[in-house]
C-alpha cells in the first residue's frame, strides 16, 4: 500500500518527533511549575511581612473597591449564623440516628445512608437535610415499632 521506503523513514522521524513534542511539554510544565512557586513563595513573604491586599479582584479590573453596605453585611451575617445552626442540627441528627442505628444492630445501612451519617464533607442543602431527616424518622419508626413488639 505504501512505498517501503516512505514507511522507514517516517518510522525513523517518529522517534525524533515524539521526543521533541514531550521536551517541549516537559518545559511548558516545568516552567508552569516555576510560576506558580514564584506565586507562592511570594504569597507567603506578603504573610510573613503581614501586608494584605485588600480589593486585589477590583484592582484587577481597574475599578475602586467598594464596601459592602450595613443591610447586605447583617443579610451575610444572618446567612452565617443559619449555616452553623444548620451544621450544628446536622450533627445532633446524626449523632441521634446513629444511637438509633446501634441499637437495633439488625439494620443494614446503604451507601447513600452511610454518606448521610458520616460524610465529611456534607453540605447543608434542603435535599441533604430532607433525606437526613427520612432516615432519621425511619430509624426512629423502627425503633418504636420494636420497642412495642418488646413490651
Amino acid at each position: 500500500m505504501f512505498n517501503t521506503n516512505l514507511c522507514l523513514d517516517y518510522a525513523k522521524r517518529l522517534a525524533d518527533q515524539m521526543t521533541s513534542f514531550f521536551e517541549e511539554v516537559y518545559q511548558e510544565s516545568n516552567q508552569r511549575r516555576e510560576l506558580f512557586l514564584a506565586d507562592i513563595s511570594e504569597l507567603r513573604q506578603q504573610r510573613l511581612l503581614g501586608e494584605q491586599q485588600q480589593g486585589l479582584p477590583a484592582g484587577k479590573l481597574s475599578e475602586e473597591p467598594q464596601t459592602l453596605s450595613k443591610q447586605f453585611r447583617s443579610y451575610l451575617d444572618h446567612l452565617k449564623a443559619k449555616k452553623m445552626q444548620r451544621l450544628e442540627y446536622i450533627g445532633n441528627l446524626r449523632r441521634e440516628t446513629k444511637k438509633l442505628i446501634s441499637c437495633l444492630e439488625t439494620t443494614s445501612i446503604t451507601k447513600e445512608q452511610q454518606r448521610l451519617l458520616n460524610a465529611r464533607k456534607f453540605p447543608p442543602t434542603r435535599v441533604n437535610m430532607h433525606r437526613l431527616r427520612m432516615l432519621h424518622e425511619e430509624m426512629s419508626a423502627e425503633y418504636e415499632s420494636l420497642k412495642q413488639h418488646i413490651d
